[in-house]
Parts: structure tokens; sequence; C-alpha cells
């Protein structure tokens, strides 16, 4: 199972890259437990500067973009 985060305060991008995520992990028929993360102390954590920031089990893959549905 894919441990997903989505770290953003509520901006538009990072919603859609909230949906964006659901939208791959449903037509790829995942098993995925997705993370909504607002609280700016904790994207420090992740060393995510710029959001939307995704980490995927508990790896940084994007930040400061909406990655590619690919």
């Amino acid at each position: 199972m894919l441990d997903i985060k989505v770290l953003g305060p509520g901006c538009a991008n990072c919603i859609k890259l909230e949906n964006l995520v659901k939208e791959v992990v449903t037509e790829n028929n995942l098993e995925a437990n997705i993370e909504k993360i607002t609280d700016r102390e904790k994207f420090m954590d992740y060393g995510i500067m710029m959001t939307p920031g995704l980490v995927v089990n508990e790896q940084d893959k994007s930040f400061g973009i909406i990655p590619k549905k690919e």
C-alpha cells in the first residue's frame, strides 16, 4: 500500500494536486492512504519549501509544481 502525502495550505494548486493524486490512484486501482497536510510547520519535516508538495512512501517526489499524470 502506498503512503501518499499532499502538502499545501489549501491553495488552488494544492487542491489540483490532491485531486490529481486521487484520480491516478483510482484509475490505476492502487491501494493508497492519501493524507493532506496543511500545517506549514510539517512541510519542513519533509524538506518542502514550496507548495504544493508530494511525498510518496516518505520520499519527496515533487514540490512547487503540479507533476504530470504519468
